[in-house]
């Protein structure tokens, strides 16, 4: 506080050394809260500035891509030396080329590590796990290779329809059809190679002819497509099987369509397609069955639409519908959180790929783009194609079979 004294009848104000300093130290204290107040303004503006500067070439980079994910993906290619004809799958560094009844497999270097004769028959060969399964349609055997050769084996008394194979859970759905047409269905165990189950479906209809097969992601349930009849026209009766039990503990009759398409998505959603609808069961629980619930996903009517194609991925669907003038609108799926995305293909979309976990493959005849399941297209493959077959190993690997031979992609994220 200052002091006063009296001069000349006049009182004046004198500052201490103790005041000096007080106000000197204020000084200094409203100096550094300025100085602060500043800095942290700077900082705001800053960020302000960099966070518009990023929206501003995130969306510059959307409309040049079309994409705002167009650069985490990009796709390398090279054609496949002397594979000619042949359907080729590949497993990381390694290839299985079925030409006829002649199964190759070679290392990416080139070098063929074995050659295998499977004799006559109407041979198909897919991708599982760490090899690939072929098998022959109307046959009766079922065979998996890898890098080794053969690694197992499972014969059926019975000419074969159709094989579908889990790859998550390690197992294999055989279809075969008798002659009295009640299509029997075993369940392969492919790690301790042997049979959990066998089931011969009743013959509950004049005709039970089997047409479509899915296995759960944790292997404990499948589920049949059945041809059915309700009355004078056809209908698909849709089962989903407890594996352990061999019993149905789902069942529902799709009236007036066939629907050729069914697959898992995830363990608890089931979903089927025709040719003008797209069903959804959802909350599958074999302690609950009343839980779960059955709805049309998507009903096209009589417009001229078709469902073209299908795929589900993890908890995903994605779904191509042809608009009947060579080009295809793709609707995606979310089933876990709802919602539904859609993309315009300017061609007629032949089929989709699972691409690891994250992405799907959506192909034309001369197409080869990636998605997520936003829609975003993430890459493309620029190769002239005109696909024929196509074969995918379920993570980023793909090989394309044309009138130009046989193409192989690796799809990679960029970094």
């Amino acid at each position: 506080m200052a002091e006063t004294e009296t001069r000349g009848g006049e009182k004046r104000k004198i500052v201490t050394n103790k005041e000096r300093e007080r106000r000197l130290k204020a000084a200094k204290r409203k100096k550094l809260i300025l100085r602060i107040v500043f800095i942290i303004a700077s900082v705001l503006i800053l960020a302000a500035l960099v966070f518009l500067t990023v929206t501003l070439v995130k969306a510059i980079k959307k409309l040049a891509d079309g994409s705002s994910g167009a650069s985490k993906y990009y796709c390398s290619t090279y054609q496949l030396e002397n594979a000619g004809d042949a359907d080729v799958v590949t497993i990381g560094e390694t290839f299985f080329i079925l030409r006829d009844s002649t199964l190759m497999c070679a290392a990416d270097s080139g070098s063929l590590l074995w050659t295998e004769e499977l004799g006559e028959g109407n041979f198909k060969i897919e991708a599982f796990g760490d090899g690939a399964v072929v098998y022959a349609v109307r046959g009766t055997g079922v065979m998996c290779f890898d890098q080794s050769g053969l690694k197992w084996e499972k014969r059926e008394d019975a000419p074969i329809a159709f094989v579908v194979l889990g790859n998550e859970s390690g197992t294999c759905l055989i279809c075969t059809e008798p002659e009295d047409c009640s299509s029997r269905i075993v369940y392969f165990e492919t790690k301790s190679q042997k049979t959990v189950s066998e089931m011969l479906l009743e013959k509950k209809y004049t005709s039970n002819h089997v047409i479509s097969a899915a296995i759960s992601p944790g292997g404990k349930s499948i589920a049949v497509a059945e041809i059915a009849e309700s009355g004078e026209t056809a209908a698909t009766r849709l089962s989903v099987i407890d594996v352990l039990s061999g019993k149905s503990f789902f069942s529902k009759m799709i009236e007036n369509e066939i629907c050729p398409f069914c697959a898992f998505a995830g363990d608890t959603n089931l979903v089927s397609a025709g040719r003008k609808n797209v069903y959804v069961v959802e909350k599958i629980d074999r302690n609950n069955a009343r839980s779960a619930r059955f709805s049309t996903l998507l009903a096209l009517g009589d417009a001229g639409n078709d469902v073209e194609c299908a795929l589900t991925v993890k908890k995903h669907l994605m779904v191509s519908v042809g608009n009947g003038d060579g080009k295809s609108d793709v609707k995606i799926y979310d089933l876990e959180n709802g919602g539904e995305r859609s993309l315009s293909v300017p061609r007629n979309v032949k089929g989709f790929l699972p691409c690891g976990n994250d992405a799907f493959v959506c192909y034309t005849q001369s197409d080869f783009t990636v998605h997520d399941f936003e829609g975003n297209k993430l890459s493309s493959c620029e190769e002239k194609l005109d696909i024929d077959y196509i074969s995918a190993d379920g993570n980023l690997h793909f090989a394309l079979r044309g009138i130009y031979g046989t193409i192989l992609v690796d799809v990679k994220k960029a970094g």
